[in-house]
Parts: C-alpha cells; sequence; structure tokens
C-alpha cells in the first residue's frame, strides 16, 4: 500500500496522545507492516532517551557553565558605545531539559561501549483522515472550497484520503453501488490528497483550488471557479472553469472544455466522437486523430488556435473569423483570404470547425 501514517501522528501516539481518527489510523497500523514497525522504532526510542535522562539527572548544572562562558566573553569585548544603555537580560526557564543533549547521546553511548541507531520515516505527503475498500469500477465525488486537490492512482482498490490540515476529519459514503462521496467534517484550506483505482470515475467540485489528476483512465468531470486544472490521463472529459487553465497530455474520449479566462491545452485526443473547445479570452491547443464520425468545434474570442492532426485523420475543415488570420502547416492549399472558406484533409470524413473574433488559427500536423 502505497499511503501510510505521517511521522507527527506516529510521535503522538509513541508519547500515547489523543489523535485525530484515531480508530481509522489504529485500523491501518494493524494491517501495514511498516507503519507498525515504525511506531516501534519510535517507542523504542523514546524509551531509550528517558533511560539516559534517569541516568544522567538534572542539567541544570550545565547553564551555569554556559553562563560562566558568556560573561566571559563580554568582559573581553569591547563596548559597542561608552554611553551605550544596558539591555535586559533574557530569561530562560531552568526546568529540566534533558531532551537538549539528544545531540551529545550517541557520544554518551560510545563511551559505553554501546552505539544506538534511530530511524526516521519519511515525511508523508499528508496525513490519512479516509479510507475504504472498492469493488469495481467506481465514481469518486469530491466537494471543495479553497483546498487544492491531487488525485493519483492507488496501488490497491482502495479510495484514501490524505490532507495537509491537522486536524482535517473526513468520511467516505456510499451513495450507491457504484458512487462514493468524499464529504468532509471540517472544510480543509491546504491540500487534498486523494489515491484511488485507476479506471475510476472522478466528479470534482471546487471554488478556488487548483486540480491535478495523474493517470487515472476515468471518465472525469470538473468545476471549478478559480483555479487550475492539469491532468495525465483521463477518458471522457467534461471540464467547466471560470478562471483557469486546463492542460490534460491524454484524453480517450468525448471532449468538452470551457473556461472563461484561461487557456485550453490537450496533449492528445483519441476515440472523441465529439469534442468541445470554448475559452472566451485565452488560447486552444489540441492534437490528436479526426476522421469518421469526429465532430471537433473550437471557439475563441480573443485567443489564438492551433490544431494538430495524425496523418490518419480526415476531415472538412471551416473557419470564421473577424480579423484573425489562418497559417497552412499540413499544406490544405487555401490561403483563407476570406472568412469562412471550407477546405479538405483527406476525404474529409470528419467535420472541424473553428470560430474565433481576433485570433488566429494554425493547422499542424500531430507529432
Amino acid at each position: 500500500m502505497s499511503t501510510h501514517i505521517d511521522i507527527e501522528s506516529l510521535e503522538a501516539l509513541a508519547a500515547d496522545e489523543a489523535i485525530a481518527n484515531g480508530a481509522l489510523v489504529a485500523e491501518h497500523i494493524a494491517s501495514c507492516a511498516e507503519c507498525s514497525e515504525e511506531l516501534a522504532w519510535l517507542r523504542s526510542e523514546r524509551a531509550l532517551f528517558s533511560q539516559r535522562a534517569d541516568e544522567m539527572g538534572s542539567v541544570d548544572h550545565l547553564w551555569d557553565g554556559v553562563d560562566e562562558r558568556i560573561a566571559g566573553a563580554k568582559e573581553q569585548r569591547a563596548p559597542y558605545r561608552e554611553n551605550a544603555l544596558p539591555l535586559p537580560a533574557p530569561s530562560r526557564a531552568r526546568a529540566p531539559r534533558w531532551w537538549l543533549l539528544a545531540a551529545a547521546l550517541p557520544l554518551v553511548l560510545a563511551g559505553a561501549g554501546t552505539f544506538a541507531v534511530v530511524r526516521r520515516a519519511a515525511q508523508s505527503k499528508g496525513a490519512l483522515v479516509a479510507q475504504r475498500a472498492v469493488h469495481g469500477t467506481v465514481l469518486v465525488r469530491v466537494r471543495t472550497a479553497s483546498a487544492d486537490v491531487r488525485i493519483d492512482p492507488g496501488a490497491d482498490d482502495r479510495v484514501s484520503v490524505l490532507s495537509a490540515d491537522r486536524d482535517a476529519a473526513a468520511t467516505l459514503v456510499a451513495i450507491d453501488e457504484r458512487t462514493i462521496e468524499l464529504r468532509f467534517e471540517r472544510t480543509p484550506t491546504r491540500r487534498v490528497r486523494v489515491e484511488v483505482p485507476r479506471g475510476t470515475g472522478l466528479d470534482v467540485t471546487t471554488s478556488s483550488g487548483d486540480v491535478t489528476i495523474g493517470a487515472i483512465g476515468g471518465g472525469t468531470k470538473i468545476i471549478t471557479s478559480s483555479g487550475d486544472i492539469e491532468a495525465a490521463e483521463l477518458g471522457a472529459t467534461d471540464i467547466t472553469s471560470t478562471s483557469g487553465d486546463v492542460r490534460v497530455r491524454s484524453i480517450v474520449g468525448s471532449i468538452a472544455i470551457r473556461t472563461s479566462s484561461g487557456d485550453i491545452e490537450v496533449g492528445r485526443s483519441t476515440r472523441a466522437s465529439s469534442a468541445l473547445l470554448s475559452c472566451t479570452s485565452g488560447a486552444i491547443q489540441w492534437a490528436g486523430h479526426c476522421a469518421t464520425g469526429c465532430r471537433l468545434q473550437a471557439r475563441s474570442n480573443s485567443g489564438d488556435v492551433r490544431l494538430a492532426f495524425d496523418r490518419a485523420s480526415s476531415a472538412t475543415v471551416r473557419f470564421e473569423t473577424s480579423s484573425g488570420s489562418f497559417r497552412d502547416g499540413i499544406a490544405t492549399g487555401n490561403t483563407l483570404h476570406q472568412p469562412s472558406v471550407l477546405w479538405q484533409m483527406g476525404a474529409g470524413v470528419g467535420s472541424v470547425d473553428v470560430e474565433t473574433t481576433s485570433g488566429s488559427l494554425a493547422l499542424d500536423g500531430a507529432e
């Protein structure tokens, strides 16, 4: 399993302190050999330090030596100004602080012929706050306000939720047999990371956070008011953004991407029976295959449009613009001196419609 308990929670458990989602964390530790081993190391470390503290006793006398050294250094140092006002001496608690000698502990142990190795777990990307086993392909709904959301493929058939907010608490609720909704008891404000099986469908809504999705490959719906969207591999995609860029490396299936203020970029599109790319103020880039049954629409008010077709594409292309220009990078043979002129690639069985107000159109071959 790729999800582990964060080091702060493990240290709290080693100190017998209460933590959020204690039952869930205990269940995970019981089933995870790595987290269980880490907890055992932390408890052993704590016991070792406590034992050495008892053997060394109070360390207050060390502060007296430190004060003498500081006083001696002050006598040897020339005053900054003869009439400088004296600064008040800083206060310091004299409670036993055996833990301040932790850095010197290896020397103490070496003198006794004993060596200690302290193992630390790497920081995880947030604390585990919810987890649920799933069977088969499911749809996961995620709703957040201002937190950034990252969704990655997990290592097993579970949905796991991690949050950078220390007091975050959440539950995964089964809406029906194929739908699971992530519900936060306290709305996160920093980062939320969700791990899901590959092929999981996603339904994400956020107000002002960025959304990042790994190679999931399932059908995806995203709605965001203000935030960038980046994804690696998606299935059929429906994205609506008010203000933010949308960049997807690969989409298999139909596409609908709409944004008011932001760029749209689709690196590779395949098996798209329909593709709608629309933005008010922003550039559009699309690359992929368009042939039989393909209908591609690209609309931009003040941004340029660049479409790159692979060699197997076959489509009839139409371009309407008020003041934009046209660059022919695939030798269509049409200079487009007038708007709304048709030209054809291959047998022309697909349909491509481009509309801009002041944006230009460039046609290229896909790499």
